[in-house]
């Protein structure tokens, strides 16, 4: 097992920004790049004072390969998950774990002691 694990993150605004931060405290979490389509959003701008590489294009992290080894989605939308599904499933990268946002909910909600389970701003993503 890895000593440290590569984490890429799509979606940095009310859920990834908050994540992000969270994920940047500890020595065994490397964040190799973080995705959203607003360039402007705080998250995005955090990412990049912390001289985190940031893209629009969400692929651009998954075509980083093994070189990630989770790829958190927090983007609030299906298609992206789906087309990384199929994007991993074509290139035959069983190395990469895919973070469903309900997974990123209880991370927080236990990190942060909420004593209930983190809002969703996303309440229409389920399943895989």
């Amino acid at each position: 097992m890895a000593d440290i694990i590569k984490v890429a993150i799509v979606g940095c605004g009310r859920t990834g920004q908050p994540l992000l931060k969270e994920l940047k405290k500890h020595k065994y979490i490397k964040v190799v790049g973080v995705a959203d389509i607003n360039e402007k959003s705080p998250g995005m701008q955090f990412a990049k004072k912390s001289r985190i590489p940031t893209t629009k294009n969400f692929m651009d992290l998954a075509k980083k390969g093994r070189n990630v080894d989770m790829i958190i989605d927090v983007s609030g939308n299906k298609k992206v998950r789906d087309t990384l599904k199929k994007y991993y499933k074509k290139t035959k990268n069983t190395h990469t774990i895919i973070v469903h946002e309900l997974i990123v909910r209880l991370i927080m909600s236990m990190s942060q002691r909420l004593g209930k389970l983190a809002k969703t701003y996303h309440p229409n993503i389920k399943g895989i």
